[in-house]
């Protein structure tokens, strides 16, 4: 599943190692690994300092790689940075301005992982980085096992808390959760999906969420339960129940931006889909294979999206606030 890498501005400035000269072995080593892949980049990438609307770790970038003399070396720059734009999510700004050197930047990562866990920060050196953060030199990104982390299978879960953990990253940085669990014996899964995606540091706007799932014997009841179970616990997030009478049968976790189309109006568009063979609970855990997250291809995951709106349109189905 997904995986969240920190890199410092210096990263992408060549004159910041100028005795090395392997800087664009580096840089076109990154963009191998992450971008030349069949299907989904397994990657999102922390923007770090980011308040309201502003990217610092974006605009220091940009400004590091606008002023990179060589034309060559300015253009490898610009095209792996345009690249992970399109995966950045938002890292609430720590406490310090980082500045325009590379310990600042090494120290708001750090700050960053205390507060949520970071699978990797890369810096041009890694001593800028302090210890206690998952750190590694850019030089250390040709190396054969610096990518082992990408593919590091996680033990089967004992329990629903564990089994939602592959799901961390796009229950975190969503703005909007469509969810489809379709059955009851879905409903602890769902519920401990609805939590952790509430749980979000402070200064970091909380999720709208969708479930979709059949209808029960009593919707109105049902609603009562899930207002019951999930009290205190939403953080100011908004919450909606849609119960299908055919339910829509795939167990899918979108997480969708909402991109504003002017007018105050706002359009989803996905960023992350995550098919999922069965979820803990459904059965017996002695007897079931380990359930099975696969990351969607970004048109798999919008048609999903349009399905389901499109099924519970045509299908008349009014949300449930909880």
């Amino acid at each position: 599943m997904l995986k969240e890498f920190a890199f410092t501005p210096q990263v992408f400035d060549p004159n910041a190692a100028p005795n090395d000269p392997r800087w664009r072995e580096y840089i076109h080593a990154l963009v191998m690994a992450i971008f030349r892949v069949p299907a989904v980049p397994p990657i999102v990438v922390s923007g770090l300092y980011w308040a309201g609307s502003d990217c610092a770790w974006e605009s220091t970038t940009r400004n590091l790689i606008d002023s990179i003399p060589d034309g060559e070396m300015r253009r490898d720059a610009q095209a792996l940075f345009t690249q992970i734009t399109k995966h950045l999510v938002q890292r609430p700004p720590g406490a310090d301005w980082p500045g325009e050197e590379e310990p600042g930047w090494g120290q708001e990562a750090a700050f960053g992982h205390r507060r949520e866990p970071l699978d990797r920060v890369v810096a041009q050196q890694v001593g800028s980085v302090p210890e206690d953060a998952p750190r590694a030199a850019l030089s250390c990104v040709i190396a054969s096992d610096f990518w082992n982390l990408l593919h590091t299978e996680r033990p089967a879960a004992t329990n629903v808390s564990e089994a939602a953990i592959p799901l961390r990253l796009v229950l975190r940085h969503s703005d909007l959760l469509v969810i489809s669990m379709p059955y009851e014996t879905c409903e602890e899964f769902t519920l401990e999906c609805i939590r952790r995606a509430c749980q979000r540091p402070a200064g970091t706007k909380p999720p709208v969420i969708q479930i979709h799932r059949n209808a029960p014997a009593s919707p109105e009841a049902k609603a009562a339960w899930v207002r019951s179970q999930l009290a205190g616990r939403l953080y100011g997030a908004e919450v909606h129940y849609y119960f299908w009478p055919e339910p829509y049968r795939e167990r899918v976790v979108l997480g969708c931006r909402l991109a504003e189309i002017g007018g105050g109006k706002v359009r989803p568009a996905v960023r992350w889909g995550v098919y999922i063979s069965h979820v803990w609970g459904e059965g017996d855990p002695a007897k079931e294979a380990p359930s099975h997250f696969s990351l969607l291809p970004p048109k798999s995951a919008a048609d999903h999206l349009k399905r389901i709106q499109d099924q519970a349109a045509t299908l008349g189905i009014t949300p449930v606030r909880i």
